[in-house]
């Protein structure tokens, strides 16, 4: 299995020093899990490996006028490229030089791990987020539907989730880790397992839930146990490769700072052990749960909701995005009838429209578990309309013939304003808005007040007598 080059462009390091200290550096560099790092000792194989190659961070020391012309040289030619000039104690001033005429950073002698690390890290960062928002500023002009097949799974022509599919492309490169948040039910584990296929798609992928086991067994699993002899976690199998958290909310203050250290510093110490040991692995989580309304509230720690959020997709709920539920219907007819073995049946004509009115609380798998059932039952050409209204009042908490607002909580049914509408005027209004909704379908607009097709139908026979009457 390669290597996952980490950072995905190469770090240049440049020292034309006959003692060439540049070791020290890609020493410390490669300890840290930087192993993408090419060394010239040379100004002209420096600018020659600069043009040949996408370089986005240079480290070049400074002792001489040759390497602060090469540095500023640089600055000009390259003006997306991260410089960062290492000095001695004595040449700080031409570190603030470079600094003035447009050097990212400056290090200086002796070096300290801890500063190279995060001044490298943070530079990384800042391409990457340049590369980002350059790239997302060209699609969100023209949202094209992704044609790569780690979306295959990914139903839909809705706007928003088409910008998801884009921002998840543009952050490919990225190592930094992904948070999923929305509602249950939204998809957002498929969207994770798409970011891990179209990103490190060849390399290991693992999952855990962190609602359904505790602290010390999250510690075991991901990270290992050392006994008499190492017993390797998700972070050791999963190397070069990507793993999912969901339900991260739910993981213990423990838990939290070890999957800290993983994702700020990339180690990590199996249970048992007193040594350190370093992971590229890239980390995606998903949660129901806002994390910055936990860390208001002491439960999750502010910097890991910080490292956790490098790459943050809200996923929006079925209800703004119901154009996509025709695509997803057809999808899981297909699916559902594959798997129970059934020729798929035809949905009826008002199926969509009857779907489309429905609140859908669990989002789309809720949508995907109806179907499923749906086909199950079945047993003509034609899938039961029937079957799902029913299950759409089931889950509304009604009666399975018809429905019935539920008056213990009114809030968001109607709103009522100082002047009261007469019994004829609220009735019209009403049975207008279920027309409205039901894009003039009365076989779904009846289900939504909650009367027979029949009833409706008189209604609104009743309502264009009258209407015509007042006219003449």
């Amino acid at each position: 299995m390669a290597t996952q080059k980490h950072p995905f462009h190469p770090i240049l390091l440049v020292d034309n020093d006959p003692k060439n200290r540049l070791w020290e550096i890609e020493k410390e560099l490669i300890s840290s899990g930087y192993n993408n790092i090419h060394s010239c000792d040379q100004i002209s194989s420096a600018y020659r490996y600069l043009m040949d190659n996408q370089i986005k961070v240079t480290l070049i020391q400074i002792h001489n006028n040759a390497n602060m012309n090469l540095c500023r040289r640089m600055i000009i030619d390259y003006p997306n490229l991260s410089v960062i000039a290492i000095v001695d104690r004595q040449d700080i001033p031409r570190g603030e030089r470079c600094m003035k005429y447009g050097a990212y950073d400056y290090i200086v002698r002796p070096l300290e791990q801890s500063r190279i690390v995060n001044v490298i890290r943070h530079a990384i960062e800042r391409y990457e987020l340049k590369e980002i928002t350059i790239e997302l500023q060209q699609k969100l002009l023209n949202l094209p539907e992704s044609r790569n097949s780690a979306f295959s799974n990914i139903m839909t022509q809705n706007h928003k989730m088409l910008a998801i599919i884009n921002y998840i492309e543009s952050i490919g490169n990225s190592s930094g880790a992904v948070l999923f948040t929305g509602e249950a039910g939204t998809g957002k584990t498929l969207l994770a397992q798409a970011t891990h296929e179209f990103s490190r798609g060849q390399n290991p992928f693992f999952s855990i839930d962190a609602a359904k086991i505790d602290g010390y067994e999250f510690g075991e699993i991901v990270f290992g146990h050392c006994s008499n002899t190492l017993q390797k976690g998700l972070v050791d199998n999963a190397e070069n490769g990507s793993i999912l958290i969901k339900n991260v909310d739910q993981l213990d203050l423990v838990s939290q700072n070890k999957l800290l250290r993983l994702i700020k510093h990339n180690e990590y110490i199996p249970l048992g052990a007193d040594q350190k040991c370093k992971s590229n692995v890239r980390i995606i989580a998903t949660s129901k749960t806002e994390l910055t309304q936990l860390e208001k509230q002491g439960q999750f720690r502010k910097d890991l909701v910080h490292y956790l959020m490098h790459h943050h997709v809200q996923v929006p709920p079925l209800r703004d995005h119901n154009e996509d539920i025709k695509l997803l219907v057809n999808r899981f007819i297909d699916m559902a009838s594959m798997q129970y073995n059934k020729k798929s049946p035809r949905p009826p004509r008002q199926l969509s429209t009857l779907l489309e009115t429905y609140h859908f609380p669990g989002n789309v798998y809720e949508l995907k578990t109806m179907i499923f059932s749906a086909v199950k039952n079945h047993k003509s050409g034609m899938l039961s309309i029937q079957s799902l209204k029913n299950k759409i009042a089931e889950s509304m908490n009604c009666s399975t013939r018809a429905i019935f607002p539920n008056f213990d909580d009114t809030d968001g049914l109607i709103k009522f304003s100082n002047k009261l509408p007469t019994i004829k005027q609220a009735t019209w209004l009403l049975t207008s808005e279920a027309m409205l909704r039901a894009k003039g379908n009365q076989s779904v607009a009846s289900h939504l007040l909650g009367i027979s097709q029949q009833a409706l139908s008189r209604r609104l026979q009743n309502m264009e007598r009258q209407y015509h009457k007042c006219k003449n």
